[in-house]
């Protein structure tokens, strides 16, 4: 038993050094070619310049002396250079008050004001009443939708003043004139279509939103003179109605509204769409 146990411990012995030999050559074999690998590559240093090499001809002859001579005029082939090509200019962000603010404006409706004066006075407005500024980059997107209907008049004198308030602003932004095709007012719910005016202010109360004001010497405004439209006599269930507006909004007005777009034309001040929302049902039949 114990000779047999001798033999094969003296097998395992031989293996494992055969095993060491084998690695030892190994590393010396590896040794070797990363020596010589070391060797060629700082060999490259002792050589001459890569003009010299490709050249060695003329470089012999060439005259050192001249401090700005080049290799046209002493006699070598001149080796193009990579230039780098043209980079886009980096737009810096807008900044958050931008200069050029004036401040309060005096409004005044006293001129008469067509559109292609209000084109000459914005020349930097695009098709369809969109501008981006072009010396920086706007933080914000604004979308100005304006529910529209038989106020040209008005329109015109909104996009004198408002154009060049926005771009003094800085802002990326478009103007969208939302036109209505049938009788009818904006603002109206469809159920019970009185106007959303007096109670817009309860809605979002009541939705959980709040409204944010700015300061009054900040946030003025004010209004052209106007006529009661056609079709949009006094209400008087308007108080009923407003009362009973936190159930009736869960069913009625904007997120059960249907319309359909009948007309997108881009003028050069903005877009008009035309949109359809159907009949409004009279607030007579309401009871």
């Amino acid at each position: 038993m114990s000779r047999l146990l001798g033999g094969t411990l003296e097998r395992v012995c031989k293996a494992v050094l055969l095993l060491c030999l084998l690695h030892f050559l190994v590393a010396v074999i590896l040794y070797f070619d990363v020596y010589a690998q070391h060797l060629a590559f700082f060999s490259r240093f002792s050589t001459r310049s890569p003009a010299h090499a490709l050249y060695p001809a003329a470089s012999s002859s060439t005259n050192c002396s001249r401090p700005n001579a080049t290799a046209a005029s002493s006699g070598l082939p001149e080796v193009p250079s990579a230039r780098p090509g043209p980079t886009a200019p980096v737009i810096p962000p807008c900044p958050d008050v931008p200069p050029g603010l004036v401040g309060r404006v005096v409004i005044e409706f006293t001129s008469p004001m067509p559109l292609e004066r209000v084109q000459r006075e914005n020349p930097g407005v695009l098709l369809g009443g969109r501008y981006t500024p072009p010396d920086c980059t706007p933080s914000q997107t604004v979308a100005v939708i304006i529910p529209f209907r038989h106020r040209e008049h008005h329109l015109r004198y909104w996009l004198h003043y408002l154009h060049p308030m926005l771009r003094r602003q800085r802002l990326r932004y478009g103007i969208y004139v939302i036109n209505q095709s049938r009788l009818g007012l904006h603002g109206q719910k469809p159920s019970s279509p009185i106007s959303l005016g007096p109670q817009l202010t309860e809605v979002i109360s009541l939705t959980g939103m709040k409204i944010s004001r700015p300061d009054v010497r900040i946030g003025r405004y004010r209004m052209i003179k106007h006529d009661r439209d056609k079709h949009n006599e006094p209400n008087p269930q308007r108080f009923s109605k407003i009362q009973n507006t936190k159930m009736s909004m869960k069913w009625d007005g904007i997120g059960s509204v249907r319309y359909r777009v009948l007309e997108v034309s881009r003028q050069p001040l903005f877009t008009n769409i035309t949109v359809d929302i159907g009949r409004p049902v009279s607030w007579l039949s309401q009871g």
